[in-house]
């Protein structure tokens, strides 16, 4: 069998279910609408970047110009030129947005007249919920009083029918700045999921970010009554989810470092994915070298990649290697089903092709289109660098590494390759072996600063804090990582051919993340208050106790009357949530469980965001200041070097 048949006969998805996100877009629509309309009369709309692409899978244009929009902007600090007298800003409460509103209000207000009527009327909502900190700002810079103020709830991004995002930067600010405001944005959000799809009585969890999680969702349950909600409340007690499992993004450290290998994942990584669009165009130079420098573009054009791209749906969660063969199959079937015209007879079977003709040449233009990624892919992936950077990380992550491969890292500096090439490889290495020997950590973060600049001391302190990049303690107990590559069966040899495991999606290494939800899913729990099959830790316990961090299992009882539930369902929903990100790689691979043939459950995701490695270390790698310096603060080196 070849690998093309192989892996096309493997089903991905959520199989016979009812679940739909149209629930979840209706919502944020009307809110949406409401905000628009709270605002009377012709206005500009001014948008976050970071929301534009969210707000586009919730209402099209047309919506916003039936509801008054008559331009819109994307917030940024230079001065908004408009002739519009109403503004509406719709931002993340950053507060540096704060600071660019106020100085767009002053300046509107010294270009106009100083008359009432002629100053500019401004609308603030924030996305999910403002912030203190940004009342506080607004206060500051004067302008508090002069505007209104309200909240957008656009939490819950619906990218697929089976993944949903909050679209949050938020491994950095939680992790490593401390920051609780990530846990209340996710329990605000699981709120409001149940409150349309059903109660869910049973929550798993791991890691210290799932149990504070886990803590706020139950006393927020006991706060407010699921079953009495208005909100499409008859279906509270009629749900198909029977849990929740919750991953904090420190208990698996390991899958979003290494390099996803399936065809969406090395979009993501290439090309990076927002919020199902991707800017891509034809490379302007051959790629070289590839694990170094990636390719360099002309001018992009944005597109989309979602389900509803036939040809996409059919090769995103397979590996990369067997891309090309199931193009060269869809090519053909798109040419056969092309042929059929010349067999049509009666006048019924050319009206009934004529009506494909559109979707037959939208295939076409979608298959030319991923033609010249794959292309792009390939000339990535074959480059000598490339190969040596991807055998790195796999003798990593088999556990198979010794302080010689270090040597690699150490050439990759020499080279001067980017940051965040070098960093991912070596923290890798790092949450592996649960540690770097201190002369080799000391030795590599010299060797940085020298290289990188002095403001990477903070971006190392940074991932000490994050626990990626540490001294190993030698009294301390083996690697974690290493007592789990047996115990959870995380490594095998890779067989494109045969692919019959999750390890596939990293060429031979099965997320921790994944393997754990398995593991979860596969154990029975028989107590009498309990729904027959629901995933439980019960049996799991030696292994969870390598992994740092609580763990945590609660469940709501049957006669809690504010969770009523169907004892029986024929195909059972889990909700799992990542605390964190996650990677497409293990979205392709919960698909490829719950597509399964001898598949009992569908997952549902829940993700605080799309991550890759590079996307998790960009954002702690510290950038030169507003003046060009490299250096930070004095006060923040001292900290750092103390």
């Amino acid at each position: 069998m070849t690998a093309a048949s192989t892996s096309n006969a493997q089903t991905f998805g959520l199989g016979p279910t009812s679940f739909s996100t149209a629930a979840l877009r209706e919502v944020s629509r009307r809110e949406l609408i409401q905000v628009l309309d709270s605002v009377r009369g012709k206005k500009a709309l001014v948008i976050d970047p970071s929301v534009s692409g969210p707000l586009s899978l919730v209402a099209e244009f047309a919506v916003l110009k039936e509801h008054g929009v008559e331009k819109i902007f994307h917030l940024a600090s230079a001065p908004l030129e408009t002739d519009c007298k109403s503004l509406v800003y719709i931002t993340r409460p950053n507060p540096t947005h704060m600071k660019w509103i106020a100085d767009q209000y002053k300046w509107c207000a010294s270009q106009r007249s100083s008359t009432p009527d002629n100053q500019p009327d401004i609308t603030v909502y924030f996305v999910p919920r403002r912030t203190l900190i940004c009342d506080q700002i607004l206060e500051e810079q004067g302008i508090f009083g002069d505007i209104a103020i309200g909240d957008y709830h656009l939490d819950i991004v619906p990218l697929e029918e089976d993944l949903l995002s909050l679209e949050l930067d938020s491994f950095k600010p939680f992790y490593v700045d401390g920051d609780p405001t990530l846990i209340h944005s996710v329990a605000h959000a699981i709120m409001k999921f149940q409150i349309l799809y059903g109660s869910i009585p049973r929550i798993l969890g791991k890691g210290n970010g799932a149990k504070v999680l886990t803590e706020l969702l139950i006393r927020m349950r006991r706060d407010y009554s699921i079953a009495d909600a208005p909100l499409n409340s008859s279906q509270a007690s009629d749900s198909e989810f029977d849990s929740i499992i919750i991953l904090d993004r420190t208990v698996d450290l390991v899958s979003p470092l290494r390099v996803q290998l399936t065809y969406e994942g090395l979009i993501d990584e290439l090309f990076s994915i927002k919020t199902t669009f991707v800017e891509i165009s034809a490379p302007v130079s051959q790629v070289s070298p590839a694990a170094i420098i990636p390719p360099t573009y002309s001018k992009s054009k944005k597109l989309v990649l979602n389900n509803q791209d036939h040809v996409f749906s059919e090769i995103r969660n397979l590996g990369f290697e067997v891309v090309g063969s199931m193009l060269s199959h869809v090519a053909l079937r798109i040419q056969e089903e092309e042929d059929e015209r010349h067999k049509l007879k009666t006048t019924t079977q050319l009206k009934d092709f004529a009506s494909k003709i559109g979707g037959l040449q939208q295939q076409r233009q979608s298959l030319g289109l991923h033609n010249g990624i794959y292309d792009d892919i390939l000339r990535y992936a074959g480059n000598p660098d490339t190969v040596k950077r991807w055998a790195a990380e796999e003798v990593f992550t088999h556990g198979k590494s010794s302080s010689s491969d270090l040597e690699y890292i150490e050439e990759l500096i020499g080279r001067q390759a980017p940051i965040e090439t070098v960093l991912r490889l070596l923290c890798l290495y790092c949450v592996v072996n649960g540690g770097l020997k201190t002369k080799y950590y000391d030795s590599f973060r010299r060797h940085i600063v020298q290289t990188y600049g002095y403001m990477h001391i903070v971006t190392l302190q940074r991932l000490k804090q994050a626990s990626l990049l540490f001294p190993l303690v030698s009294t301390g107990p083996k690697a974690p990582y290493l007592q789990l590559i047996k115990q959870l069966q995380l490594t095998c040899d890779y067989d494109s051919d045969q692919v019959a495991d999750i390890s596939y999606v990293y060429h031979g290494y099965a997320p921790i993340s994944i393997r754990l939800i398995q593991m979860a899913c596969r154990i029975l729990n028989n107590t009498s208050d309990t729904i027959s099959s629901a995933p439980s830790w019960k049996g799991c316990e030696d292994v969870l106790k390598i992994i740092p961090g609580p763990c945590i299992e609660e469940t709501i009882t049957a006669s809690d009357r504010s969770f009523r539930k169907k004892v029986q369902q024929i195909s059972p929903l889990t909700l799992v949530v990542f605390l964190g990100g996650c990677t497409m790689a293990e979205v392709a691979a919960l698909r490829f469980i719950s597509g399964g043939d001898s598949s009992q459950r569908g997952f549902i995701i829940l993700t605080t965001g799309i991550t890759t490695g590079s996307r998790l270390l960009n954002s702690m790698v510290s950038k030169p200041n507003a003046t060009g310096s490299c250096a930070p603060a004095f006060s923040t080196l001292k900290n750092t070097t103390d």
